[in-house]
Order: structure tokens, then sequence, then C-alpha cells
């Protein structure tokens, strides 16, 4: 046992240092982990691998009599505040529409004292204000490279922060007590390591999706059915009410993404395609470590069931692959480089090209050869949203603009219905004016070659002096 605890942390030490030495495998990791714990932070990879550390810990523990509780109870405490957790979640999502008067199956980018977060019922980041408010008790803010919550945080009273705080510890440290019920080390049955992932990567799930996502992510969704189906007594209707209530969620998904008329018609087949993708890509990841945990030999079936996980991967590893092509893009001192940034970089290779508020545009001439990878790095910035453009190969300088339309819900009138300079066209037309609530039909054409569009589209709004808005619906209608 004592040699399979030690593997363990050796694998989860190693990966989490090789990801600060390697751009390629940290990419690789945080795509493979984005199909059972989606979003762009890179944080929730080492959360995983300490998540994983603490489960092979509580393996190792002895099981006393007097101290454990029986498995049934753990299992009964673990369905009541994980159901509350996901309870809370939805509630808090059906609060943020209400009180602000919106609909409830658009999707929502909200800005408040320049922090910017998105939001939609069926990917909730309403409960990530429990972070921005621990963060902001630090005095944390305007952070960048990632969204935790901060845009939230004020929404709620501090005590209903607590109230989430405390039903995510205690839903964790009751997984861990149910996982170490339920499996032992030394036992002669079943890949124990094989386990361990799978328990690992369905309950790291659920945990992310309490307040990441909700019940309405596809992810959430998949993960608590197969947690049900895995973990759980066998009962004769288990297969088929899962099975039917799987089927029926996906179609409900694919009929919402259907008559949202404010998703043109290919963003729509693509949405729903992705919804039945992402079922797929975690069902056939999971089946090698479901079937391995159940037998210790291994078998051409166990290979196939390999061979198909890893094909199912290929998608999400070939993401990985092209953003890490693009940090390894070369920049030299013929064309150079526009990058937009928040903070001054403090180097004479960088021409101020325009500001728009805040946000910063540079011409960058390195001196010598110079890979993005190696830029970002300096500036303290992800590639998440593709902050460097390259004229004339990633982008043309010259030629036609990029609209995106969207409403625009503010809690004060615009001082003016259209605004335009040398990058940005906007163009807000009154839909309905309330006291204390402004909608309007926007339309903002922006220059091309300019990265971060929709950092340029906030403090394209900011900039007439409205620094609390929700964006509803934003589209891309092409040049």
């Amino acid at each position: 046992m004592l040699k399979k605890i030690l593997c363990v942390f050796l694998c989860a030490i190693l990966l989490a240092v090789g990801m600060n030495l390697s751009p390629l495998l940290r990419l690789i990791l945080h795509e493979i982990v984005n199909i059972f714990a989606g979003g762009r932070s890179l944080a929730k990879v080492y959360a995983f691998l300490l998540y994983v550390c603490l489960l092979v810990l509580a393996a190792s523990l002895p099981v006393k009599k007097g101290i454990n509780l029986p498995a049934p109870k753990w299992r009964r405490w673990l369905v009541i505040f994980l159901m509350l957790g996901f309870f809370l979640n939805l509630c808090s999502f059906l609060a943020f529409t209400y009180t602000n008067r919106l609909r409830l199956f658009d999707t929502f980018l909200i800005n408040s004292n320049s922090e910017l977060s998105s939001t939609s019922l069926f990917h909730n980041h309403v409960l990530k204000g429990m972070l921005g408010k621990w963060l902001s008790l630090f005095n944390v803010t305007n952070l960048e490279n990632s969204d935790p919550g901060l845009v939230f945080a004020n929404m709620f009273p501090n005590a209903f922060w607590l109230v989430i705080s405390l039903v995510i510890c205690i839903v964790g440290i009751l997984f861990i007590l149910h996982f170490r019920s339920l499996i032992d080390p030394d036992s002669t049955t079943g890949s124990w390591l094989s386990a361990m992932i799978l328990y690992a990567i369905l309950s790291f799930s659920l945990l992310k999706n309490l307040i990441d996502g909700g019940i309405g992510n596809e992810e959430a969704v998949i993960s608590l059915a197969l947690w049900f189906g895995i973990y759980y007594p066998h009962y004769r209707w288990k297969t088929v009410a899962i099975s039917a209530g799987l089927f029926l969620y996906l179609c409900i998904q694919i009929w919402l993404n259907s008559i949202n008329s404010s998703l043109p018609l290919q963003t729509q087949l693509y949405s729903s395609i992705a919804i039945i993708f992402h079922w797929l890509l975690l069902v056939f990841i999971l089946l090698p470590f479901w079937y391995t945990s159940q037998q210790k030999t291994y078998n051409r079936l166990t290979l196939l069931l390999v061979t198909l996980a890893l094909l199912a991967c290929v998608h999400q590893i070939q993401r990985g692959w092209n953003l890490y092509a693009y940090e390894q893009t070369v920049l030299t001192s013929d064309a150079g480089a526009i990058i937009a940034l928040y903070h001054d970089p403090g180097d004479a290779d960088y021409q101020l090209l325009y500001a728009l508020g805040p946000l910063n545009f540079y011409r960058f001439f390195p001196d010598q050869p110079t890979r993005i990878a190696m830029v970002l790095d300096q500036q303290q910035v992800i590639a998440n949203f593709y902050p460097i453009a390259i004229p004339w190969e990633s982008c043309f300088p010259t030629g036609t603009t990029d609209t995106y339309t969207f409403l625009l819900q503010t809690k004060k009138p615009l001082p003016t219905n259209k605004y335009a300079d040398a990058v940005v066209e906007l163009n807000a037309q009154p839909v309905t004016q309330t006291d204390g609530q402004y909608t309007y039909q926007a339309s903002l054409a922006i220059q091309p070659c300019h990265p971060r569009t929709v950092n340029i589209i906030q403090e394209s709004i900011r900039r007439l002096g409205n620094d609390s808005f929700v964006i509803i619906n934003i589209a891309y209608q092409g040049p």
C-alpha cells in the first residue's frame, strides 16, 4: 500500500512541476481537465492534483471501529449536501435574473467596478462570488487573467457566502470520507489506481460545478448520473431512470438552443453538437477507468477501451497544441506585433498605438526574434483570449471592421447613442427605459488587428461613464 501511495504522490508532484517547466504539458493537462471541469483557469488543474493527493491520503488512513460512520450514512449526508449545493447554485442564478429583470435563457456578460464575468443558466458563475468575497477581504481586485467572481461578491450578504463556503467544505470532506469507505488499497480485486482516478474525476467535477457551472451544465449532469450509477446501491429501475433522464436533458438542451433566436443557425447547430460531443467524450475517457477498477487483469477489451479514450481526447489535445503553437510563434522586428495590456510594459520596444480607457494597445518591435510565450510570461498575461495579434500573419491590419451585436442593459442612461473613434464605433438604440434600468440594442464595430475583443467592448461602454452594465447575447456578425 505504501508503494502505491508514494507512486501517486510522486506522479502528482511531477505533473505539477512539469506544468511549470513545460508549456505544452500545461496546456494539454488543462484541456484534459476541461473535459470534466471546464474553464479557462489553470488553477483548477493544480486543485485537481491536490485533490487526488488528499484522496490518496484518505485511503492510507487506518479504519478504526467507532470512528468512521457506516458507509450508508456517509452516502446519505453526501447526497443531502450535494443537492443543497446545486439547489443554492440554481437559486443564485434565478435571483440574479430576477433582480436585474433579465430573461432566464439568455447569456450575460456582467461588468461591475471594472471586473468582467459571464454567466448563463447552463453555465452559472454567480456562486463564484464566494471566491470573490474571500479575495476582496485581502483587497485583491482587477485580476486580469482569471474570473474569480469579484463581479458577484456584493450581490448577496456575507452570511450567504459563509453558508456556501461551509456547504462546499462539507461536501469536499464527505467526498473524501466516502472514498475511504469504498476503497481498500490492499484489495486484490480490481485496479485501486483506476478506481481512485475514476472517483477523483467524478467527484472533482461535481465539486467544481457547485460554484462554477451548476446543475444545468452538461458535465455536471453526466458526472452526477454516473456518480449515482457507479457508487450507489443497485435498483432495477436505476439504469432506465438515469438513461431516460440523460436523454430528456439532452433533448431539452438542444431544444433550448434551437429556440434561442439571438443565436445564428450555425451557432445553434454547433452548440447542440458540442453538447453531444462533450457527453460522449466524458463517457469514453471514464470507460477504461471503470472497467479496470472492476478487475485486476488487463485484456483485449481493456486495450480497446483505452484506445477509444485516447482517440476521444485527440480533439482536446489538439486544442492545447494549437494554443501551444500560437505561443511558440516567433515575433521579429520586421512586422512586430500588437499587444493589449492593462499596464505599462516598461520596455522601449513597446510603442503606444492607442488607449481605450485603461486598456492600451502597443506595437511591439523586438530587437531580436522573440516567442509569444516569452512576451506573455514577461507581461503576466495568459493566452486564453489571444492578447497578441500579428499583422499580415494572424490578421490583416487594413480592411473591413468586425461587428458585434448585443443587448445592453445599464443602471443609468447613456449620455449619447453613438460613439466613434479611431478603433471602435458604437451604436446603441434605446429599447426600454425605466427608472434604474435602461436597455439598448447595440452594435459595435472594431477595426481589424486589435486583440482582446471582449475587453474592447467592455472598455468602449465604460468610456461612456457606465461602470455597471450587462451585455446580453453577444453575437459576431462578421465584417
